[in-house]
């Protein structure tokens, strides 16, 4: 028994050691004030970031999606006909204010360089979600990690995916991000004003992609949360949270408008990912006493479509589980196949980090959690298809925020010194590289061109913007991919084989 007692006594000992040297360094520290002087190594990240983004991207990812031929029928519609600023554009769901950005790169660059264009304007929206990320990061971690953690996100290839097509994802997560680091900042130097700004952020972030709309809440929530946890006067809460919500309402007043004269067809795309219809075949299983026939993903009853939609959600946004990578119709196009949305040591890290956070190296990071969690049940749950990374992009900065949250743990420790540090440079550089060179030879797989059909080839793309602006000066319908129109316009155009394309190389 004293044997025992003794081991008890050392290990306890070893224990109090190590959690003491852990929490020495940056554990009890404030980071340092954000410096201008930042910007230097954060612009000098920025440009190969720039690079990765415009490099073929004529080429990859190697076939422009009906999405992406859909958005330029409104940027052209936009430019040669017109539409309201906050009309209903897209499926319905985007104002179309996202497509005035759009129309002003293709109006840029010109209508025969529109596909590049509108890419573009994905690209540029993605580094500014980059420099978001890091400024964010900052209020919680050093330059140098905050930095690694943002180069990290810049070339992880899901992202880079979203970066290198016409998507309004990116746009989104910008203004998400940036809403959170002005409200965070706003209560750390008890500034109305930067509430305000906040708001302002959480309203652009609304007129874009349908995940926008997290934003806001969670940064309301978290605010209650403060009030509630009395980390902050229940007043103070109240006034920041009234000034963010006042100037989110007058921003998104316009828009709200528009919606409300055609609430319909701006829910369509909501109820029809919607996962009540087969939840209702759940229920109506459940009071007859029998299963349908058509399963939703191998289940016909209530409680087997409920344990797919939650285990599969939770398996692809928490343990980023490589099986479900890819998962139905829609999230090959966003990420490899029986793939992580991130590699294999991100992974890692993200779980370290994630005990890094809650044991050791504590940071507020309450208000994206909050956040990622309403993505998980109000994108993923309750939706179709889960998981799918299109409607829960800020999965994203959430594990590189983390890990940045890590790597400042880490950098800051006493016997890390010089070379710890430069190990910590090179690895990161390492698998950055890795992730870039992952994307380009996914991009041109045809794993990734099959699962982006319905789609069309570079070469078809003058054709369409010249039928789609001829049907506006007549005033037909908009061109579709699937319409009589369009197939018999691309029935006797010519296909380059294989070995024509080898012989042009």
């Amino acid at each position: 028994m004293e044997y025992i007692g003794s081991i008890r006594s050392r290990l306890r000992r070893a224990a109090n050691w190590l959690r003491h040297a852990l929490q020495r360094g940056s554990a009890d520290e404030e980071p340092s004030a954000i410096s201008w002087r930042e910007l230097i190594p954060l612009l000098g990240l920025l440009i190969p970031l720039a690079f990765i983004r415009l490099w073929l991207l004529e080429e990859v990812p190697s076939n422009v999606t009906g999405d992406e031929v859909e958005y330029l029928n409104d940027v052209l519609r936009i430019l040669h006909k017109g539409m309201g600023f906050f009309a209903l554009a897209g499926d319905g769901s985007q104002p179309a204010v996202n497509f005035y950005y759009m129309a002003g790169f293709v109006k840029l660059l010109g209508e025969d360089n529109a596909i590049v264009a509108m890419r573009l304007s994905s690209g540029v929206m993605s580094l500014a979600a980059i420099v978001a990320f890091y400024f964010y990061l900052r209020l919680k971690a050093g330059p140098w990690p905050s930095l690694l953690a943002a180069g990290l996100l810049g070339t992880n290839f899901v992202f880079l995916n979203f970066s290198r097509g016409s998507w309004l994802n990116a746009g989104t997560l910008f203004f998400g991000i940036l809403s959170f680091f002005l409200l965070e900042l706003a209560l750390a130097k008890r500034r109305l004003w930067l509430s305000g700004a906040a708001g302002f952020a959480a309203a652009c972030a609304v007129y874009g992609y349908a995940a926008g709309r997290v934003f806001p809440l969670a940064s309301l929530a978290y605010l209650g949360y403060l009030g509630l946890r009395r980390r902050l006067h229940w007043r103070t809460a109240l006034a920041h949270g009234l000034v963010f919500n006042v100037v989110l309402l007058i921003v998104f007043l316009p828009q709200l408008v528009a919606i409300s004269q055609d609430f319909e067809r701006y829910t369509m795309r909501g109820r029809t990912t919607f996962i009540g219809d087969e939840w209702g075949r759940g229920v109506a299983s459940l009071l007859l006493g029998k299963d349908f026939e058509e399963p939703y993903y191998g289940e016909t009853d209530m409680k087997g479509i409920l344990w797919h939609q939650v285990t599969y959600s939770i398996r692809g946004f928490v343990f980023l589980d490589p099986a479900v990578g890819g998962e139905g119709r829609e999230n090959a196009r966003y990420g490899p196949i029986d793939e992580a949305p991130v590699d294999v040591v991100t992974r890692i890290l993200f779980f370290l980090g994630m005990a890094t956070v809650l044991f050791v190296h504590r940071r507020d990071i309450v208000q994206p959690t909050i956040a990622l969690l309403g993505m998980i049940v109000g994108l993923q749950i309750i939706v179709t298809l889960p998981p799918n990374y299109a409607r829960g992009l800020f999965l994203l900065p959430f594990i590189y925020l983390l890990v940045g949250l890590l790597i400042d743990k880490a950098w800051s420790l006493p016997w890390a010194g010089n070379l710890g540090r430069a190990i910590i440079l090179v690895a990161v550089a390492l698998v950055a590289l890795l992730n870039v060179h992952h994307y380009f030879d996914w991009g041109r797989s045809d794993e990734l061109a099959d699962a982006r059909w319905p789609s069309i080839r570079y070469e078809e793309v003058p054709l369409w913007v010249e039928t789609q602006k001829q049907n506006l000066k007549e005033g037909k319908p908009d061109l579709h991919i699937h319409i009589e129109q369009w197939q018999n316009l691309i029935k006797d155009q010519p296909v380059q084989d294989e070995g024509e394309i080898q012989d042009d190389d």
